[in-house]
């Protein structure tokens, strides 16, 4: 079973669409109504006793095994205004940065273009699956979150989603593809340690946006 996935498809001062996925039906009135008892507290807690958030289903469709439900919500966005100022004053401040420090920094970052090729990765990755440089990402990995499919012109569309993807292969059966590329065949204790560990899920898993 997979958990539904929540996406914000677009957002302004009064005015946030919502847009629920999942493969289990019946449960977009509570869905519904769940959204609106958390705005409820959210407003509370920060303050604004007076905001109130009113929730309509605008939209449903049925895409392939997942059932897709379409929600406006009507509110005073003060955060959406916030977000916009903060975003223009880091514009002023930034500076820009080395893409070898960004790599440092984010040891499972992964860079792909269009076709899904991947380009670069954080250290961390080229560590364990060196192998995929000029590589398909669908090689490799397969994205668990959220209920898309995984193209690239999907993923663009959805930049404020976090994204979680799963080796197709256990990592040290990875690692060893990439010893045996390499000339080497030992296991190293890490390694050997997951050998032993029989019932465990022995992929790698990610999550970022």
């Amino acid at each position: 079973m997979k958990a539904p996935s929540f996406f914000v498809d677009s957002e302004t001062e009064d005015n946030l669409m919502l847009q629920y996925r999942t493969r289990r039906r019946g449960f977009h009135y509570y869905v519904q109504g769940q959204v609106k008892e958390i705005a409820k507290l959210l407003f509370i807690n920060a303050g604004e006793v007076t905001n109130k958030l009113d929730c309509s289903l605008k939209k449903q469709e049925i895409v392939f095994d997942t059932a897709v439900f379409h929600f406006e919500l009507q509110f005073a966005n003060v955060g959406y205004t916030a977000h916009l100022k903060a975003a223009e004053s880091r514009k002023e401040a930034s500076m820009p940065i080395r893409a070898g420090i960004f790599f440092e920094m984010f040891p499972f970052c992964l860079l792909y273009e269009k076709d899904m090729i991947v380009k670069n990765m954080g250290s961390a990755l080229r560590f364990c699956i060196p192998q995929m440089i000029g590589q398909k990402l669908g090689n490799f990995w397969e994205l668990m979150k959220p209920l898309v499919d995984f193209k690239y012109e999907v993923i663009e569309t959805r930049m404020n989603s976090m994204f979680e993807l799963a080796t197709q292969e256990e990592i040290d059966k990875l690692r060893s593809a990439s010893a045996a590329g390499e000339g080497t065949s030992e296991k190293s204790s890490e390694e050997l340690e997951l050998d032993d560990l029989e019932d465990i899920d022995k992929t790698l898993h990610i999550k970022g946006q």
